[in-house]
């Protein structure tokens, strides 16, 4: 199933609306949901019926998972308004409120905004205007800077260790395992706990963030301690831009968004296949 279809069959809050990541994309590439222009950005956003100062509230069905990349997506592309993520999804709410409180099924046209993101034209003009922020998003050459020209910056990779080590295959065809020289490895979930909703003699498995002392740990743990007053220098990376977004908003709860870590958008899927970079296969996270 999709995600507009789990949407629409599975259950969601009251009024919600669809953010489709692989829709709400530059299209132009083959990296997956890669940032897209501003102005097409702002094209979906009109779509969806945002305005730059709303409060934005981001959830998912996993608990945490792509709601942070959401979240990150709101912030990289200058939204106004503010933009939170409600900790263990969809999951958290049931379990919290009860099953079924404020949920709705049911059809609803979820393709505008996606639509209406690749079939905007430079010049094309809208409500929303996005405000791309660069020190939110990290290029190719950014990294390469930080083993070749020792920029201060640190990359963090939230894939698993066993892929970050070259030990495991990538999930991508053709894609080699192994890390940015110098990057350290936290992978995703590391920063969430795991908890169960029970109901109906089933129980569904979900993630929220560990508390703020339990992310602290998980941070020192892998070296970042010397950053604990400050993320902004750290990038996080993972296979294609979107588990990264969960260091980065735990990082952020940590030190607010001016401390917060920034995101290398193409990942390793765009670092993995790009032509000369040093790929490092040590153990050593």
């Amino acid at each position: 199933r999709s995600g507009s279809e789990e949407f629409q069959t599975l259950g969601r809050l009251q009024g919600a609306k669809f953010f489709d990541l692989d829709a709400i994309a530059d299209k132009s590439t083959t990296l997956p949901h890669m940032l897209p222009s501003e102005g097409a950005f702002g094209a979906a956003m009109d779509a969806l019926g945002i305005s730059p100062d709303d409060e934005v509230i981001v959830y998912d069905r996993q608990g945490v998972f792509s709601a942070p990349r959401a979240w990150w997506t709101f912030l990289a592309m200058g939204h106004v308004g503010a933009v939170s993520v409600l900790n263990g999804g969809l999951p958290e709410w049931e379990s919290v409120l009860g099953a079924g409180y404020m949920i709705e099924t049911g059809a609803v046209e979820t393709s505008g905004p996606g639509e209406a993101c690749q079939n905007h034209k430079p010049g094309d003009t809208g409500a929303y205007k996005a405000s791309l922020r660069g020190d939110l998003v990290k290029s190719l050459e950014q990294v390469v800077a930080t083993y070749e020209q020792d920029t201060g910056e640190i990359v963090v990779d939230a894939r698993p260790a066993g892929r970050w080590q070259g030990r495991a295959p990538e999930p991508r065809q053709g894609l080699p395992s192994g890390h940015v020289p110098g990057s350290k490895n936290i992978p995703w979930d590391a920063v969430l706990d795991t908890l169960e909703l029970e109901g109906d003699g089933t129980s569904v498995s979900y993630k929220r963030f560990k508390s703020e002392d339990g992310i602290r740990q998980v941070l020192a743990d892998s070296g970042l301690e010397a950053n604990s007053t400050d993320f902004s220098n750290v990038i996080a990376s993972c296979g294609s831009g979107t588990t990264a977004c969960i260091l980065v908003l735990a990082s952020e709860q940590l030190q607010g968004k001016a401390g917060m870590m920034s995101v290398y958008d193409g990942s390793w899927s765009e670092y993995g296949a790009a032509p000369g970079v040093r790929i490092d296969h040590s153990m050593d996270a």
